[in-house]
């Protein structure tokens, strides 16, 4: 079995027996050891940002002393497919749509790169839909980053493009089966062939089996809503089947009335799961506020335009802390007044945190 992943020369990497030996790809996909997170490929910056991270979130500091240790960044809010829980799909994110460019994605790994342990390609789009999407993989792997990309992975339909994936430097793959068959996959995938997807999947574990390759892992996760909630099971068959590295079901995250914490129960009704081990909401009376979050300190989202907002769950921009294009660095919109400001309010009282952190999407609950 072998690491697909070249290196720069300037970068330290482990060496190649442990990565590839059980123990050590754990600890070196998910970029943990001993409690202590690290990027084995910048060790020593990346630890020391980690402390520096830590210690702001630990001392409630208005003003981040390190960069965030987990960056996502969306490619393109353009999406092929029209999923009913999506803004994008919906018709209502309330953003341009648009892509990064390949140059502007490199200005911002070229600033990131030593101090991140988690790098996501993702947000409200489909990464596949962009044209340099493995250039973008590509480049920041060569950086010294672990990327991980979300995909609905209908695209991935060409031998061309499987194998263009696997030479990215991909080092995981997260995408979606949320039905065991069409009728129930394409309620929630609108616009999704399951069939095309289960034949994407196969052909590129069959790519990686040839190469004999670790990665990029392929996590399959599924959506759990009350459609597919009974599916589960033979989903999971399915995947292992087709002989993917894992298997994750995740609750379903439903969207919250503008401006209020809770969930409409048109949605609750539509598509909460009955099973409650699937359920991610509770009741009002069981909500909880803290003033306190660890996402003002360890994560940024990028939007595909430069625009900068606080975590995933904001796919509209509500909490947008600035630009980074207009800033001129990513540090220039991470440390800004309007970011300490919101750190200040979400630690003294996070219910005067307005727009979005005061109704945390986190914390939204059913009426």
């Amino acid at each position: 079995m072998k690491l697909n992943r070249p290196n720069k020369s300037e970068t330290v990497s482990l060496p190649l027996r442990f990565v590839s030996s059980p123990l050590g790809r754990v600890l070196f996909k998910e970029n943990r050891f001993v409690g202590i997170g690290f990027n084995p490929n910048h060790p020593l910056s990346s630890m020391v940002n980690y402390a520096k991270v830590k210690a702001g979130l630990t001392l409630k500091s208005s003003r981040a002393t390190g960069y965030p240790i987990h960056v996502t960044i969306e490619p393109t809010n353009i999406c092929n497919l029209h999923c009913p829980l999506c803004a994008t799909g919906t018709g209502t994110l309330g953003r341009p749509k648009g892509r990064m460019t390949l140059e502007q994605f490199q200005s911002i790994v070229d600033e990131i790169k030593r101090y991140v342990l988690r790098f996501e390609i993702a947000g409200m789009g489909e990464p596949l839909i962009h044209t340099d999407i493995f250039r973008m993989i590509r480049y920041a792997a060569d950086a010294g980053l672990w990327v991980h990309l979300d995909s609905n992975i209908m695209l991935i339909n060409t031998e061309q493009k499987v194998r263009e994936l696997i030479d990215s430097g991909l080092g995981l793959l997260n995408m979606s089966i949320d039905g065991a068959t069409q009728d129930t996959y394409e309620k929630y995938r609108i616009g999704g062939k399951l069939d095309v997807v289960l034949g994407n999947v196969k052909a590129l574990i069959a790519e990686k089996r040839r190469r004999g390759v670790i990665y990029p892992e392929i996590v399959c996760q599924v959506v759990v809503t009350k459609n597919n909630e009974h599916e589960v099971e033979e989903i999971r068959r399915m995947a292992v089947e087709l002989g993917v590295d894992r298997f994750v079901p995740k609750a379903v995250g439903l969207i919250r009335t503008p401006g209020s914490d809770i969930i409409p129960e048109s949605l609750s009704d539509r598509f909460m799961p009955t099973d409650a081990k699937f359920r991610r909401y509770k009741t009002a009376q069981e909500v909880v506020y803290r003033n306190a979050c660890s996402s003002l300190y360890k994560t940024a989202f990028i939007f595909w335009n430069g625009d900068v907002t606080t975590c995933c769950h904001d796919a509209r921009g509500e909490n947008n802390m600035g630009n980074i294009f207009k800033a001129g660095s990513f540090l220039g919109v991470w440390n800004s007044s309007r970011y300490q400001r919101l750190r200040h309010q979400v630690n003294t009282d996070i219910r005067k945190a307005e727009p979005l952190c005061s109704i945390c999407p986190m914390r939204a609950r059913v009426g």
